[in-house]
């Protein structure tokens, strides 16, 4: 299916939205492969080159927070640099991670409550750092900060983001 998903992206942009969305259900749905979690970052980092919508970026991004919160994507402790090393510089990268907290506590996925646990704990212990990070980076930049503060509030919200990670930047 990724490899009928990566064809159609070349076909224009409303069949690259269907590729988007049916990644995104596959990714909620099913068991990816071994090697599920970079295609699907393949997938976005394609669609960010071929300047493609935010509602098709969305859609890949959703695919790749659907990974995450299976437990089916990197280790959490490479989660931020993996994204960052194949999307940095691009603002989706911001969005990516603004839609994580959201998406791992959504009826999509359908976590059970253990798991859900497991993907918050380990959120907040090894990923909630580098987000503060990049989100700190980000808030000179005079395009990015609006879009650091989203970032920094949903992890907030989705209760992965633990003060003593925060505290230091304040």
């Amino acid at each position: 299916a990724m490899a009928i998903c990566t064809s159609l992206l070349t076909d224009g942009p409303a069949s690259a939205l269907f590729a988007a969305q049916t990644t995104a259900h596959l990714c909620r749905t099913q068991e990816p492969g071994d090697t599920g979690a970079d295609a699907v970052l393949g997938l976005l980092r394609a669609a960010v080159a071929a300047g493609f919508s935010n509602a098709i970026l969305t859609q890949f991004s959703l695919a790749v927070c659907a990974l995450v919160g299976r437990l089916k994507a990197w280790p959490m402790i490479a989660l931020v640099p993996t994204l960052r090393g194949a999307l940095d510089g691009s603002p989706i990268l911001l969005e990516l991670l603004t839609l994580l907290p959201e998406e791992i506590g959504s009826n999509h996925l359908a976590l059970g409550g253990d798991l859900l646990d497991e993907v918050r704990e380990q959120l907040c212990s090894s990923a909630a750092p580098a987000v503060v990070e990049l989100c700190l980076a980000t808030l000179g930049a005079a395009d990015g900060g609006a879009a650091a503060l989203r970032c920094l509030a949903a992890w907030a919200k989705g209760s992965i983001l633990p003060w003593p990670t925060l505290a230091p930047a304040m």
